[in-house]
């Protein structure tokens, strides 16, 4: 493998983990703000 495949890969590899990070957060807030609803 060429050097800079390595670095596009390792760039695609850490921008798809924040994404799912983000993404599994984002989830678990719209849960939490439902649950808040049914409350009320």
């Amino acid at each position: 493998m060429k050097f800079l495949e390595i670095i596009g890969l390792a760039i695609v590899v850490v921008a798809l983990g924040l994404w799912g990070f983000y993404y599994t957060r984002w989830v678990a807030f719209r849960k939490k703000q439902k649950k808040q609803e049914k409350k009320k």
